[in-house]
Formats: C-alpha cells, sequence, structure tokens
C-alpha cells in the first residue's frame, strides 16, 4: 500500500508512525501482501538497530502487530508451506462481558510448537529482508531521518522526492 504520511510527531502513544492507505479495495490477501505489510512493520525496528545500535520499546505496537498477522496466517489462512492448508484453533466470535475474541485450542502441544516455530520463520526471514533493503540503502534512511528532524512530518511526495533524490 502506498505511503501517505510519515511522521515524528508522538500521537496516541507512539513516537511516530507511517500512515499508509491501500488503493485498491481487498476481499482476498495473499501471502506476499502479508509477508510485505510484516517488512513494513519490521522497518522501525531494523533501522534502529542498524543506526543506534540499540532497540528500544519503541516498535512494540508493530511487533505485536506483524506477530499476530504471521500467526494468522499460520493458523487461519492456511499460508505455511510447512503445515499445509489448515486451519489451527476454533475462533470463538462470540465477544461478551468485555472480553476479546477467544482461540479454542483444538490441536497438541507439538502441533503448537510447530506453529510458533513457523511463525517464527516468517518473522525471521522479513527481518532478514529488511535489514538487507536498509543496509543497501542507508543513505536514503539517512536522509529521510534527516528531513523527518527538519519537518517532523512528510507526505508521500516530499518523501519521493527525498527517497528519488539520493
Amino acid at each position: 500500500d502506498p505511503l501517505q504520511k510519515v511522521t515524528i510527531v508522538p500521537r496516541g502513544g507512539a513516537g511516530g508512525y507511517v500512515w499508509r492507505v491501500s488503493d485498491k479495495d481487498r476481499v482476498l490477501i495473499n501471502r506476499s501482501y502479508f509477508l510485505d505489510n510484516i517488512a513494513v512493520a519490521l522497518g522501525g525496528r531494523v533501522a534502529e538497530e542498524l543506526v543506534f545500535k540499540e532497540i528500544s520499546s519503541g516498535a512494540s505496537s508493530d511487533i505485536q502487530q506483524l506477530t499476530s498477522t504471521a500467526r494468522a496466517m499460520v493458523t487461519k489462512y492456511g499460508m505455511s508451506p510447512s503445515m499445509g492448508p489448515l486451519q489451527f484453533g476454533q475462533q470463538d466470535e462470540m465477544v461478551f462481558l468485555g472480553r476479546d475474541l477467544a482461540e479454542q485450542r483444538d490441536y497438541s502441544e507439538e502441533v503448537a510448537e510447530q506453529i510458533d516455530d513457523e511463525v517464527k520463520q516468517i518473522v525471521d526471514n522479513a527481518y532478514k529482508r529488511v535489514r538487507e533493503l536498509l543496509q543497501n540503502n542507508l543513505d536514503k534512511l539517512h536522509a529521510v531521518a534527516k528531513a523527518l528532524l527538519e519537518r517532523e512530518t512528510l507526505n508521500h511526495d516530499e518523501f519521493e522526492e527525498i527517497f528519488q533524490a539520493v
């Protein structure tokens, strides 16, 4: 999905955020789209590690989102090559008394470990992909960071202009 805005202005508990809006109505979401969204969610964490050689709690919301996406790929959408087109866990969509959606576990501890391993592999592969992309484009990362420190917010066109100029 195209970037609409990126900002370092804190809002809603976030130290900044990237706003993307889909240019399509999505009814069906394919595996590569999920993997790309996981990669985008890892961008801030990986950039922080590359630039500051340290990580913080700043990406916690992104990590929660990407973990949930990777787990849904494996347990809900049958998108795990090693586990096959199966769904794991019965979703109880009867929300009551302030409780969130509940999952009824209908699989063994061994399968739970396989699910965890598959989720970790999806995230690890995305992490490697993002790290390589950012390492190969550190000059662009620094140029965007400098512009954000000066202006605090960049819209799509401003971001593209900076990104293409480097």
